[in-house]
């Protein structure tokens, strides 16, 4: 960096002195003698500032930056220094010659001209040597910057930049969230920490209590050694960077063989591998010893998978409960542990709480929206040591952003939703799949084709058997490359219906067994002939005779039950639907089973 940054400055350096040699007045120009040298801005009134020799020089060293520009306007005045000096040397020679009798337009203006050259020639005899003393200082100060320059090429400086990390593939360095995360290579300063890490890793070099001196304005730890003297250093990594890329959905055209076998293997990586460099410097900067760490991280382990689903464009905030955890070394078996977390995610929120002995824990998150059908994957790293040296769990989580669509219903009634798929640019060949497919019918129900641009409507028929808030998901999928188009989440808020009537049976327990049978007057309470549906919402418990029956206006009809055995006392309340052929409930029963 130094020797490019060096070579730029002697580009610059050269551009500069060829505009200076252009501007300067060559000694066949046709410059007037008699008007008033023009003075650059730098060198006007010269006998106004403090001499230059009345301050000493400023010998604290320069950045590289600084360095550059000083060394150009330095470079810069003395030219023009050198060019005033010319200047006003030639115009005491042409005051001189005027002295010789010229034919001028007329005595006055004659008498004007001379008085005004000699009070110039005047004023150049007393500045003259004060610009002289002037260029000389500056010609000092010129060759100082030049021989920091020549050190600068022979010897390396110490630069305020973090220790370099070159890497295959350019990572954003990771930030925890809970607190600030140590970078990836730092110093072990701490004793008590030193110490943990050498049991941990039965290091059996010695150890030394504040041996490091932390300073402000330092870039790192500073240790004191005498002559011929050696330390150990202790050095850790760690980083919580993470691959977050998800596998994409669809058939693998990897090639069969040896090189399929290989390529797998190398997609498990997770990070890539990279180097860091750690400069041991002297108190002058310079570099006393140079460690390359070459870093190779290895694929971690996977303790448990969490998969989440919330609508998109939302924050997700979610709490997991953590598992009682004690520490085998504390006798104290009510000692708390010390639990903390991080995230692989720096846009992730993640953080927990310690509280009183025998409390549960629980580990919150906040993971910021996206847009449908986006899969975000992060990592939780779970550290039950103080120092967090190995992670005691790691979580994979995965969030699947889904558009949102509310739906209200009553139980066992059949409700209507419509839904929109939008084509991409290709003709695609789609299917809908329901994570409920007993409670989600849709139609289309096959594969249909889904022209580019064009709109294709989805209709829904919900039909739920319990109360209550679920979230149900539906899913648009290309069948022919096996990827995910769209995905809904079916937030569903669903009603109790309203009773008829409500019956009791009593079951014995085992019942050799054999259920048992009961029977249920349903009466038409239209004028025509209707046929109805039976439906309940424990089929495993409860099963009819008839699923569907017909009867005439006015007429009654035996619903025939019978009733599964159980192994176990207890009771239990069955809904019993009496829908039309739409689907839609006509009546509601209630029959409460007590198993005795």
């Amino acid at each position: 960096m130094i020797q490019g940054n060096l070579s730029l400055f002697e580009e610059d350096f050269s551009r500069i002195k060829e505009r200076v040699q252009e501007k300067k007045p060559q000694p066949g120009d046709d410059t007037p003698t008699t008007s008033t040298p023009e003075v650059p801005p730098a060198a006007e009134n010269t006998t106004d500032k403090p001499h230059p020799e009345s301050q000493p020089p400023n010998m604290e060293p320069y950045s590289l930056i600084e360095l550059i520009d000083k060394f150009a306007q330095l470079e810069i005045k003395q030219v023009q220094m050198e060019h005033t000096i010319s200047t006003l040397q030639s115009g005491q020679t042409t005051a001189q010659n005027n002295n010789n009798p010229q034919p001028r337009p007329s005595d006055t203006e004659g008498e004007i001209g001379l008085s005004a050259l000699c009070a110039m020639v005047k004023r150049i005899q007393d500045n003259e040597e004060a610009l002289k003393q002037e260029t000389r200082q500056l010609r000092e100060e010129v060759q100082r910057l030049q021989d920091e320059v020549t050190m600068l090429r022979s010897e390396p400086v110490r630069l305020p930049t973090p220790p370099q990390e070159t890497a295959e593939q350019q990572i954003p360095e990771d930030q925890p969230n809970q607190s600030a995360a140590p970078p990836s290579q730092d110093v072990i300063t701490d004793t008590e920490e030193w110490r943990y890490f050498k049991a941990l890793t039965k290091t059996p070099t010695p150890l030394e209590e504040n041996m490091f001196r932390l300073e402000n304005g330092t870039p790192g730890p500073r240790v004191y050694l005498r002559p011929k003297e050696s330390v150990h250093i202790p050095l850790k990594y760690q980083t919580f960077l993470c691959d977050h890329s998800v596998a994409l959905q669809g058939p693998s055209f990897l090639p069969t063989g040896r090189s399929s076998e290989v390529a797998k293997k190398t997609g498990s990586n997770t990070v890539l591998a990279k180097t860091i460099k750690v400069t041991f410097e002297a108190e002058d900067g310079k570099p006393m010893s140079i460690c390359q760490v070459n870093v190779e991280p290895t694929p971690h382990v996977v303790d448990q998978s969490f998969r989440l689903y919330h609508p998109e464009l939302c924050f997700l905030k979610k709490a997991i409960r953590l598992p009682p955890w004690h520490d085998p070394t504390v006798g104290d078996p009510d000692a708390r542990t010390h639990i903390s977390v991080r995230c692989s995610d720096p846009n992730v929120i993640c953080q927990t709480k310690m509280l009183a002995a025998g409390e549960p824990q629980d580990v919150y998150l906040k993971v910021p929206g996206s847009p449908s059908p986006h899969i975000k994957m992060l990592f939780v790293m779970v550290f039950t040591d103080k120092w967090m040296a190995a992670p005691s769990q790691i979580w994979q989580i995965y969030v699947h952003f889904l558009e949102r669509v509310d739906v209200n219903c009553v139980s066992g009634q059949r409700s209507c939703q419509s839904l929109v798929v939008r084509g991409k640019q290709a003709v695609r060949k789609v299917k809908c799949f329901s994570s409920h497919p007993q409670e989600i019918q849709v139609d289309p129900a096959g594969v249909f084709v889904l022209p580019p641009g064009a709109v294709q409507e989805l209709q829904l028929k919900v039909q739920p058997w319990r109360t209550g808030s679920r979230f149900l998901y539906m899913s648009a999928v290309d069948v022919e490359q096996r990827r995910l188009l769209t995905a809904w989440l079916l937030c569903l808020t669903v009603h109790r219906p309203v009773l008829s009537k409500a019956f009791e049976v009593c079951v014995p327990v085992g019942g050799g067994g054999r259920g048992t049978s009961r029977r249920i007057t349903y009466t038409n309470p239209y004028t025509s002939t209707r046929a109805f549906l039976l439906r309940s919402d424990h089929p495993d418990l409860l099963q009819f005779k008839e699923d569907q029956f017909q009867i005439g206006g006015g007429e009654s009809y035996a619903i025939g039950l019978r009733l599964a055995p159980s192994q176990s006392s207890g009771s239990v309340e069955i809904l019993v639907y009496v829908n039309n052929l739409q689907e839609k409930t006509e009546e509601t029963f209630c029959v409460k089973v007590n198993y005795s």
